[in-house]
């Protein structure tokens, strides 16, 4: 199968959008676009992995409520257990003491709490990142599971408009995330052996790869394609944070490869 072009995509090239994830091309010669594939990524990634998104927490007591919000910034699982533990301490309730062994966060309260589901957004929040369960019985001591101290562990990257006119369909098990062109691991041990992770967070992280096996999407020719939007997601299927949201950036340059009949051989 040869190559009748490739479309290079850089998340630099649109200044003028303040989200840095909603990005259109305009494509030459559509009408004989018969097949497309993303070739090659290039990212730099550094969006905080406490954010807005992210950032506040929730439990009770037997008679309170409360929200404790986190400063947004780049924690290590150190840097992190220190600042949930000076926005616990400030809330008046007394000492909270908190540690970090083989990878599990462990809390003592000075009164029973339990923490609670984010009622605002009823994502993924801090709470759910260092491990503790929610929405359990009041109790003083809070055992977590296998911390993720990652804002997300892998990137989608989606095209809804290729997908609109592939000539073969496809699915995916995460009801949030259809139309891939391709996956980046951000945090590929922590994805593939989460009982493993073991290292600190560290952005910003350069990735670059060349895929092997690139999902090739054939394309109805008699469908016009005028523009694409590149959607990046997190692993949950939501957009990441924008960078007017303060959350840090991600920059990115995109291979795709451009076939035209001809080359397909048709």
């Amino acid at each position: 199968m040869n190559v009748s072009g490739s479309l290079y995509i850089s998340s630099n090239d649109k200044k003028d959008y303040e989200d840095y994830q909603l990005i259109s091309y305009k494509t030459t010669n559509n009408q004989a676009l018969s097949c497309i594939a993303l070739n090659s990524f290039d990212f730099v990634y550094g969006i905080n992995n406490i954010n807005s998104r992210n950032s506040s927490g929730f439990f009770e007591t037997a008679s309170q409520s409360f929200q404790v919000t986190l400063t947004s910034g780049n924690y290590t699982y150190a840097s992190l257990l220190t600042e949930i533990l000076v926005k616990l301490n400030a809330l008046g309730l007394g000492v909270f003491t908190m540690t970090f062994v083989n990878n599990i966060y462990t809390l003592n309260a000075p009164v029973a709490i339990k923490f609670i589901t984010n009622p605002v957004s009823g994502s993924r929040d801090w709470v759910d990142m260092v491990g503790f369960q929610k929405n359990t019985n009041l109790q003083t001591v809070h055992i977590g599971g296998v911390a993720n101290i990652a804002y997300t562990n892998c990137i989608y990257i989606t095209c809804d408009e290729l997908h609109r006119r592939q000539t073969v369909r496809d699915e995916s098990s995460n009801r949030k995330v259809f139309n891939v062109l391709g996956v980046v691991y951000i945090n590929k041990d922590a994805l593939m052996t989460p009982t493993l992770v073991t290292a600190d967070v560290v952005d910003p992280k350069h990735i670059t790869d060349r895929i092997r096996n690139p999902k090739y999407i054939y394309l109805d020719i008699n469908m016009r394609i005028n523009t694409m939007t590149i959607r990046l997601l997190d692993e949950n299927g939501n957009p990441l944070p924008a960078a007017s949201e303060g959350t840090g950036s991600c920059s990115y340059t995109l291979e795709l490869m451009c076939f035209d009949q001809q080359s397909l051989g048709t």
